[in-house]
Protein backbone atom coordinates (compact mmCIF):
# COMPACT_ATOMS: atom_id res chain seq x y z
CA UNK A 1 0.00 0.00 0.00
CA UNK A 2 2.57 2.64 0.94
CA UNK A 3 4.45 2.09 -2.13
CA UNK A 4 1.13 2.31 -4.68
CA UNK A 5 0.69 6.21 -2.10
CA UNK A 6 4.37 6.64 -3.37
CA UNK A 7 3.77 6.27 -6.75
CA UNK A 8 1.08 8.10 -6.77
CA UNK A 9 2.50 11.12 -5.03
CA UNK A 10 5.75 10.68 -7.51
CA UNK A 11 2.97 11.08 -10.20
CA UNK A 12 0.84 13.88 -9.32
CA UNK A 13 4.17 16.00 -8.43
CA UNK A 14 5.51 15.30 -12.33
CA UNK A 15 2.37 15.67 -13.72
CA UNK A 16 2.29 19.23 -11.21
CA UNK A 17 6.21 20.04 -12.66
CA UNK A 18 5.11 19.98 -16.31
CA UNK A 19 1.81 22.24 -15.41
CA UNK A 20 4.53 24.42 -13.76
CA UNK A 21 6.86 24.54 -16.76
CA UNK A 22 3.61 24.74 -19.11
CA UNK A 23 2.54 27.56 -17.42
CA UNK A 24 6.55 29.60 -16.91
CA UNK A 25 6.75 29.41 -20.72
CA UNK A 26 3.36 31.36 -21.50
CA UNK A 27 4.14 33.62 -18.41
CA UNK A 28 7.48 34.08 -20.38
CA UNK A 29 5.85 34.45 -23.68
CA UNK A 30 3.84 36.96 -23.03
CA UNK A 31 5.93 39.15 -20.55
CA UNK A 32 8.96 41.27 -22.08
CA UNK A 33 11.99 41.45 -19.77
CA UNK A 34 12.53 43.99 -17.51
CA UNK A 35 14.92 46.14 -18.12
CA UNK A 36 15.44 47.99 -14.59
CA UNK A 37 15.99 46.25 -11.12
CA UNK A 38 13.39 46.67 -8.35
CA UNK A 39 14.93 50.10 -7.68
CA UNK A 40 14.23 51.79 -11.57
CA UNK A 41 17.80 51.06 -12.53
CA UNK A 42 19.36 49.90 -15.49
CA UNK A 43 20.24 46.38 -14.83
CA UNK A 44 24.08 46.59 -14.58
CA UNK A 45 24.61 42.96 -15.80
CA UNK A 46 25.42 43.15 -19.34
CA UNK A 47 25.29 46.60 -19.74
CA UNK A 48 27.02 48.89 -21.73
CA UNK A 49 28.57 50.08 -18.85
CA UNK A 50 29.73 46.84 -17.59
CA UNK A 51 31.38 46.05 -20.78
CA UNK A 52 33.69 49.70 -20.89
CA UNK A 53 34.15 48.76 -17.08
CA UNK A 54 35.70 45.64 -17.76
CA UNK A 55 37.71 47.20 -20.21
CA UNK A 56 39.05 50.15 -18.19
CA UNK A 57 39.85 47.62 -15.14
CA UNK A 58 41.69 45.34 -17.59
CA UNK A 59 43.74 48.51 -19.22
CA UNK A 60 44.56 49.65 -15.71
CA UNK A 61 42.57 52.29 -15.06
CA UNK A 62 41.65 51.84 -12.20
CA UNK A 63 44.17 51.98 -9.46
CA UNK A 64 42.75 50.68 -6.08
CA UNK A 65 40.89 52.65 -3.36
CA UNK A 66 39.88 56.19 -4.20
CA UNK A 67 39.88 56.15 -7.91
CA UNK A 68 36.36 54.92 -8.51
CA UNK A 69 35.60 58.76 -8.58
CA UNK A 70 38.00 58.67 -11.49
CA UNK A 71 37.36 56.15 -13.33
CA UNK A 72 33.66 57.46 -12.64
CA UNK A 73 34.67 60.66 -14.65
CA UNK A 74 36.14 58.79 -17.87
CA UNK A 75 33.12 57.85 -19.18
CA UNK A 76 29.65 59.24 -19.98
CA UNK A 77 28.11 55.81 -20.34
CA UNK A 78 28.81 55.56 -16.38
CA UNK A 79 26.84 58.96 -15.51
CA UNK A 80 24.10 58.46 -18.15
CA UNK A 81 22.72 54.76 -16.57
CA UNK A 82 24.13 54.86 -12.85
CA UNK A 83 25.08 57.10 -10.27
CA UNK A 84 27.61 56.97 -8.47
CA UNK A 85 27.41 54.96 -4.87
CA UNK A 86 25.71 52.38 -7.27
CA UNK A 87 28.72 52.34 -9.62
CA UNK A 88 31.63 52.18 -7.29
CA UNK A 89 29.61 49.04 -6.15
CA UNK A 90 29.52 47.34 -9.35
CA UNK A 91 33.36 48.32 -9.54
CA UNK A 92 33.91 46.70 -5.93
CA UNK A 93 32.08 43.78 -7.15
CA UNK A 94 33.58 43.33 -10.30
CA UNK A 95 36.90 43.65 -9.07
CA UNK A 96 35.70 40.87 -6.19
CA UNK A 97 34.46 38.68 -8.97
CA UNK A 98 37.64 38.85 -10.98
CA UNK A 99 39.97 38.11 -7.84
CA UNK A 100 37.74 35.34 -7.25
CA UNK A 101 37.95 33.75 -11.00
CA UNK A 102 41.31 34.27 -10.98
CA UNK A 103 41.72 32.23 -7.78
CA UNK A 104 39.66 29.47 -8.97
CA UNK A 105 41.36 29.21 -12.15
CA UNK A 106 45.36 29.24 -10.38
CA UNK A 107 43.86 26.46 -7.95
CA UNK A 108 42.48 24.73 -11.42
CA UNK A 109 38.92 24.48 -9.95
CA UNK A 110 37.79 26.73 -12.89
CA UNK A 111 34.33 25.64 -14.44
CA UNK A 112 34.65 25.61 -17.84
CA UNK A 113 31.50 27.93 -17.99
CA UNK A 114 32.40 30.58 -15.87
Amino acid sequence: RRLIAIRNIISDLNTRADEDQAAFLAFVATHEVSVFDRKGHIHWQGSEAQKLAKVDIKDGKFKGKGSYRAMYSLREEYHESFDFDIFSDKIRQEIKTGKYLHTLKVKGKLHKAS
